[in-house]
């Protein structure tokens, strides 16, 4: 009894220390849950004349991946700055929202099925002016502020920073005056962002903060554009307005720039001037002889040019060649001189005489140019000064909105056009579409945007005819000719007309009121023994059908 007294008090020993080392102190308690919504999706910020369209949409999740985002309201800030070049620091939220402007808040209902929508208005919008509405999450809000005087007025968060050092920062040294142009004050801009305001007050900024420029000339306005359209696309052409901002620097690398570069000429290696036969056995140098009748050495003698007055030279046997000729006494070669020597001759006693020399022809050389220019490499190159780029071009559609509903206007493309034509293959029959340009600049930074070109508008109408069926072919039988052909590709295409007439004939009458879907014909009205002509015509689905043209005719008789 004693053994298993003490056994007992020993298990409840142990009991009693392990219950007493599993209770410690309590930890600190953990942070409550903080669940943060997805970003903004599609923000975008755009100034058209004197409005500015702030337009995103709404998430529907968390960034954890739970449903529904913990979003319960949106606000849009706006405020007008002219940052210094470089730039001051980015402002910090809290910052920016002290020294901006409340635009606009959205209160965010939890989302919706697009069946409760539905049932709840059927002619809800897909994008809503969210100014004082709840608007469901999932959905395009779209925020419109007007651009009045007082937004002109710029205010300057960094001024306390660049006048004041921090007080806990002992004082610099006087600055050390540098004689240089101050920093440039960018453009007058208004920065918008937008915050996301959670069930617990926290707030997330958008992504990207978007500024437009309040200061800076509007672009010229295109002319209004011209349109065309054929089944497949609508064409759309402007003018290029006066004063449109061009390129200065030449396309460089592989953008199509084409230089010239200088091709030396060829060496050219004079070919001495061919002596005749006949100038070779008369004498080179004029005879002159003396009082004795012997001639005189004119090589050794001190004279070493002899030059000839032109009345002296005999007349030249070829054509268009009129100069004196000079003899060189010490290569004993001759040419002609464009201009005559008129010298008197030295006095000679004794006869002097002259042999006629044969002067030999030469045609004159091809000309060609001093610098010749061919194709060379594209340069590299870059501007010496920074220039805007040239300006480009939006294309916008310009529809009739319903109940004042609030749109961002949206161009039909996603980057801008250099030129100036556009493609629209939007081509719906029955539709009328109405077209609008503006041209887009960058000013530092900033996009600009010009007023809308005049509107123009037109009615697509079908006027488009099928082709024509092809390869058509008759087969004969008992009573009846049966007729295939290779069936069309077209789209609105609705059947065919089969025609008969007889081979004279030029006109064929039409077999079938309604046109027939399949590409086969059976003609049981044809009589036995009768040749008959057949043609088939295409027709589509326009309101005012088009017909195409008629296929190749075959000749057939019914057996």
């Amino acid at each position: 009894m004693i053994l298993f007294a003490r056994r007992g008090a020993l298990l409840v020993f142990l009991i009693a220390t392990i219950l007493s080392l599993g209770c410690g102190k309590k930890g600190p308690p953990l942070p409550p849950l903080v669940r943060v919504p997805e970003p903004l999706s599609e923000l975008k910020i755009r100034r058209l004349g004197d409005e500015v369209y702030i337009g995103f949409t709404l998430p529907t999740a968390n960034l954890d991946g739970t449903a529904p985002a913990d979003l319960v309201r949106v606000d849009v800030y706006a405020m007008t700055t002219q940052p210094m070049l470089p730039p001051d620091r980015e402002l910090e939220l809290e910052e920016f929202q002290e020294e901006s402007t409340l635009v606009g808040s959205i209160d965010v209902l939890p989302p919706v099925s697009p069946a409760e929508l539905v049932a709840q208005n059927p002619q809800e919008p897909d994008e809503i002016d969210g100014i004082g509405v709840e608007v469901a999450q999932g959905l395009s809000v779209v925020i419109s502020e007007s651009l009045t005087p007082e937004t002109q007025i710029a205010v300057d968060p960094w001024e306390d920073e660049r006048e004041e050092p921090d007080g806990d920062e002992e004082p610099e040294a006087p600055p050390v005056i540098v004689f240089m142009t101050p920093p440039e004050p960018g453009p007058l801009q208004r920065e918008y962002t937008v915050v996301s305001v959670t069930s617990r007050g926290n707030e997330a900024e958008a992504p990207e903060r978007i500024a437009v420029p309040l200061d800076v000339p509007l672009p010229v306005t295109p002319p209004a554009p011209q349109l065309a359209y054929s089944e497949a696309v609508i064409d759309i052409k402007w003018e290029e307005p006066q004063g449109l901002r061009e390129s200065v620097q030449a396309p460089t690398g592989d953008e199509g720039g084409v230089v010239l570069v200088p091709v030396p000429p060829p060496t050219v290696v004079p070919n001495p001037l061919p002596l005749s036969p006949s100038v070779q056995d008369e004498p080179l140098l004029p005879s002159v002889t003396g009082e004795s009748g012997e001639p005189v050495d004119l090589v050794g003698s001190s004279v070493s040019l002899v030059e000839l007055r032109a009345d002296a030279v005999p007349a030249l046997a070829s054509p268009g060649l009129s100069a004196d000729l000079a003899v060189d006494t010490g290569n004993l070669t001759f040419g002609y001189l464009p201009v005559a020597v008129s010298r008197p001759l030295p006095t000679w006693k004794g006869t002097h005489s002259l042999s006629r020399p044969t002067i030999p022809f030469r045609p004159p050389l091809e000309s060609s140019p001093i610098i010749e220019w061919a194709v060379g490499p594209t340069l590299e190159s870059s501007s010496v000064v920074e220039w805007p780029d040239a300006s480009v071009f939006e294309v916008f559609e310009v529809v009739e909105l319903l109940d004042e509903q609030l749109v961002l206007p949206d161009p039909l493309h996603p980057e801008p056009v250099p030129g100036l034509t556009y493609a629209d293959n939007r081509v719906e029959f029955g539709v009328e579409r109405c077209y609008g340009v503006r041209t887009l600049e960058t000013v530092k930074g900033l996009e600009v945007r010009s007023d809308m070109s005049p509107v123009t508008c037109v009615m697509l109408v079908d006027t488009f005819p099928p082709d024509a069926p092809e390869a058509l072919s008759s087969v004969a039988s008992e009573g009846e000719v049966s007729l295939i052909w290779v069936p069309n590709e077209e789209a609105d295409l609705a059947g065919y007309l089969v025609l008969r007439g007889f081979p004279q004939d030029e006109t064929l009458q039409p077999l079938n009121i309604s046109p027939v879907t399949e590409n086969t014909y059976r003609d049981t009205t044809a009589e036995p023994g009768v040749v008959y002509s057949y043609a088939v015509r295409a027709v589509d689905l326009a309101i005012v059908p088009n017909l195409s043209g008629l296929s190749n005719r075959v000749d057939e008789s019914a057996r």
